[in-house]
């Protein structure tokens, strides 16, 4: 792991290349999509516990710094 980490650091993206961004719009989008179908498979209390973990998480995304040790080449981008 720590040879792919050091590697990894050296890895330089085409001008091409777009990486996804997975954070708070991501997951807000993706609760979107849940509320329309939610009541098929859980109750409204489910999906309010749901809502506020997802607002849990956003909150502790939303206050991470982005560094060069913190954010950038995930594995799926190599």
């Amino acid at each position: 792991m720590a040879k792919l980490h050091n590697k990894s650091i050296l890895f330089k993206p085409s001008n091409e290349f777009v990486r996804p961004i997975l954070g708070e719009n991501s997951i807000r989008e993706a609760l979107d999509k849940l509320h329309k179908y939610y009541l098929s498979f859980m109750s409204q209390l489910e999906f309010e516990i749901i809502i506020k973990a997802v607002d849990k998480i956003c909150k502790c995304i939303n206050s991470l710094t982005k560094t060069i040790d913190t954010f950038g080449v995930i594995h799926a981008d190599l």
